[in-house]
């Protein structure tokens, strides 16, 4: 692993307790509600605090952290992830660059952007290139919790400061881009109820492969069976 990246493990999955804000006290999560955790972030300190206050909220089963985006070497089999992204002056300049190169090494990454920066146009520009959220760093730690419950849950969260109007167009944009070339490949082939053995020797790929495909557009498409997936695909073209 870099330098310049860490990654923590809660010690005991068995009775995390995720803390809600203002309702005085403190709500056991399942396990299944647990996800992994990437944050992306330069400065040190700022990332080792952040990571240690989700590891301690339990709301990962994994938090790992790196410096830069370069650092992270997603593995395709680990399924989808939640990556919080802090943004630094650079970042913000590249964000079309930054975003996309996370889609292109981990398709079904789940993007959380923060900055310090709380300007309505980069906010909506996020959501419309495919983030799931965008919190500010003057935010509390219990709207972090919630905005990443609710990302983990297949939302959308943005500041209530944005436009009712430019809310549906970014959200708009977003579920027409959500898949990727070879995901929209897969669909065709669940269209068509072909097996992943079949799917595997046409793609020429392995069958373990097809299944990861196949599991990463239902969980984008919040599908829960091959139909289902191909009707959900067929409703996000017409949006």
């Amino acid at each position: 692993m870099s330098p310049h990246a860490s990654s923590l493990t809660p010690p005991n999955l068995d009775g995390l307790l995720l803390y809600r804000g203002g309702d005085g006290g403190r709500k056991p999560i399942s396990r299944e509600s647990l996800v992994r955790i990437v944050s992306i972030c330069e400065p040190a300190l700022l990332r080792d605090c952040l990571n240690h206050c989700l590891v301690e909220a339990g709301v990962a089963i994994s938090v790992e952290g790196y410096a830069t985006l370069d650092d992270w070497q997603p593995d395709i089999n680990e399924g989808f992830a939640i990556v919080l992204l802090y943004c630094s002056k650079g970042i913000i300049i590249e964000i079309d660059h930054i975003i996309s190169k996370i889609f292109n090494k981990s398709p079904q990454s789940r993007i959380v952007m923060m900055a310090d920066l709380e300007d309505s146009s980069l906010i909506v520009r996020s959501i419309k290139l495919g983030a799931r959220a965008f919190i500010g760093t003057n935010s509390s730690f219990d709207l972090v919790l919630a905005a990443l419950q609710l990302v983990r849950a297949g939302g959308i969260y943005m500041p209530v400061e944005i436009p009712r109007q430019e809310i549906g167009a970014a959200v708009g944009d977003t579920h027409k881009s959500r898949l990727t070339s070879r995901q929209l490949e897969i669909v065709e082939y669940l269209r068509r109820g072909e097996p992943n053995a079949v799917i595997a020797r046409e793609l020429n790929i392995k069958n373990n492969t097809v299944k990861v495909h196949v599991r990463n557009v239902m969980r984008i498409l919040g599908a829960k069976s091959r139909f289902d997936a191909v009707v959900k695909a067929d409703l996000r073209a017409e949006l």
